[in-house]
């Protein structure tokens, strides 16, 4: 997980891949959702640099359920595996912390990397940023 003081670095990297398309960009600073106890951030390195990062927070206030979002990966190191390792590290540790599911809007375009990790499409299609969005769900098998 990065430390606070990576934080930075994390979103720097999110407005690179998930934003550089947009209009209007919405990663121009951390939120304070970002800051929140519950919220998970995972990351990968090279080095110092943030190579890859994805935050999963609860669904609702005390749900057992969390939103997978902000999922990226530079693109110099998309295809290699990190996202899917990135990714399930942070569900480990939101298993860990008594999760029982995850959701998640996923980009068309990414939809099939949601399901290499287990994600189901739900058939619900949501505009996000522009872009059409397919949710996708996980259960935990306990």
């Amino acid at each position: 997980m990065p430390r606070p003081d990576e934080l930075e670095a994390v979103r720097r990297l999110r407005h690179q891949v998930l934003d550089a398309d947009h209009a209007n960009p919405t990663e121009l600073k951390l939120s304070e959702i970002d800051k929140h106890p519950d919220v998970i951030h995972m990351a990968a390195f090279a080095g110092r640099d943030v190579i890859c990062t994805v935050r999963l927070q609860p669904l609702t206030k005390g749900s057992s359920n969390y939103l997978v979002r902000k999922m990226a990966t530079r693109p110099d190191y998309q295809g290699q595996g990190i996202g899917v390792q990135v990714l399930a590290a942070a569900e480990q540790e939101a298993i860990r912390r008594g999760v029982m599911g995850f959701s998640l809007d996923s980009r068309v375009k990414a939809t099939t990397f949601y399901a290499k990790s287990g994600y189901k499409e739900t058939g619900e299609q949501v505009i996000r940023d522009g872009d059409l969005n397919i949710t996708m769900t996980k259960q935990v098998n306990k």
